[in-house]
């Protein structure tokens, strides 16, 4: 896993919080997820559940080409594919749970193995942006 593993980061968390917020900054071009692909960005841990989210787009993304960028978990998309002229400085992305299609989003609970949070870059690598990107963790085994 690359920069944005942080799964050793909850080994303190799984026997005291429930619930934790967990930002990160994401530099595509810096960190090497620019490419055309789909780059895994964060562990959740076994146990977890992603109780929500939000993108903060703190530079605007460029790209040589029709850049989309989608975020997804397992898979699982929680945005639609985002234009390049959709994602400037300001803007703000909520990443819900069958936002784009109405359908369960399985990923978001990883139960019995550890899940990825990933961003996928489609059509034209980027070639500037930044985001902060902050998700809303439940850890569930801790609840019962």
């Amino acid at each position: 896993m690359g920069a944005f593993d942080n799964k050793v980061a909850y080994a303190d968390y799984r026997d005291s919080n429930v619930r934790i917020s967990r930002p990160f900054i994401v530099t595509p071009v810096v960190d090497s997820v620019d490419t055309v692909a789909t780059h895994n960005l964060f562990t959740i841990p076994d146990g977890f559940a992603l109780a929500g989210g939000s993108v903060i787009v703190t530079t605007s993304v460029t790209s040589a080409g029709a850049a989309t960028v989608q975020f997804t978990v397992d898979g699982d998309a929680l945005t639609g594919a985002i234009g390049k002229a959709d994602l400037a400085a300001g803007d703000v992305v909520s990443l819900e749970f069958g936002a784009t299609d109405g359908t369960t989003v399985t990923g978001a609970y990883a139960n019995g193995a550890d899940t990825q949070f990933s961003m996928v870059v489609g059509t034209a690598a980027l070639t500037a942006g930044k985001f902060t990107v902050i998700l809303d963790l439940v850890h569930v085994d801790a609840i019962s």
